[in-house]
């Protein structure tokens, strides 16, 4: 099976992330700068996911929905699997 999947280019920078006052887990503000990646332009379908993955972890179940529920790891995998 073949899957197309439409991306967008998503430069390379820096921002500052974080709060002075919020949650523990949102402390301290800091500079995070990323490398130039890609990212899918729509979601993931679920009748793809499943053709390629074997499972489909969705709980909202549908050929035509998003997948749902999907761990890192599961999109990790996923994207290896289509080359990416």
């Amino acid at each position: 099976m073949r899957i197309f999947l439409a991306m967008a280019l998503i430069e390379a920078g820096c921002f500052r992330m974080g709060s002075k006052e919020g949650d523990a887990d949102e402390l301290p503000v800091h500079e995070v700068c990323i490398s130039a990646f890609k990212l899918g332009k729509f979601e993931v379908q679920q009748k793809n996911f499943q053709a390629l993955m074997g499972v489909n972890p969705s709980e909202n179940v549908g050929p035509d929905h998003p997948v749902d529920s999907a761990s890192w790891l599961d999109a990790r995998d996923y994207c290896k699997k289509l080359g990416l």
